[in-house]
């Protein structure tokens, strides 16, 4: 039996591509990141996120001025602009193709974006380029010019992927 491998190399954990995607998120929207935001956006402790940033400075992914701003590398840009376009296509298909509804789909691509094979991610992109179906009917959406989807994709707040623990079955 052949196993495929994935030939995007996994360099980043789960969460600290969860704290680039967030300082990414923060800087599209045109204002300094800083700590007190990522942490507000993600629902973590400062010093969660400021050890987080102290490992992406070292791997030459952000700028971070002590107390002050967080800034993303241009090779910061590349990994996160990958990172959520990524996610931004989970999500697209979830709730296009499949019907999830918004807040599920959000979190569902989280989780989704960070183990899915580079091969997977291709043609899952390749596919939703080609059909253009929405799962309402098999209308076909209106694009803008650069191919999105205005209105569909709204970007949620990331969380941690924590959830609540129930009781024993039985039990309500």
């Amino acid at each position: 039996m052949s196993h495929v491998t994935s030939k995007r190399k996994k360099t980043l954990s789960s969460n600290m591509e969860d704290y680039l995607e967030t300082i990414h998120i923060l800087a599209a929207r045109g204002k300094p990141a800083r700590v007190k935001d990522v942490s507000d956006m993600m629902g973590v402790r400062k010093p969660s996120v400021h050890n987080a940033v102290k490992i992406l400075a070292e791997k030459g992914l952000v700028n971070h001025e002590r107390y002050g701003r967080i800034s993303l590398t241009s090779k910061g840009a590349e990994v996160s602009g990958k990172i959520k376009n990524r996610h931004d296509m989970l999500i697209r298909f979830l709730v296009e193709v499949l019907g999830v509804g918004q807040d599920a789909a959000s979190a569902d691509a989280c989780r989704i974006e960070h183990v899915i094979s580079a091969e997977t991610s291709r043609k899952l992109g390749e596919f939703l380029e080609s059909s253009g179906a929405a799962a309402e009917g098999k209308d076909h959406l209106r694009r803008d010019k650069a191919g999105s989807v205005p209105g569909k994709i709204k970007t949620g707040r990331i969380t941690r992927g924590k959830t609540k623990k129930r009781g024993k079955s039985g039990n309500k």
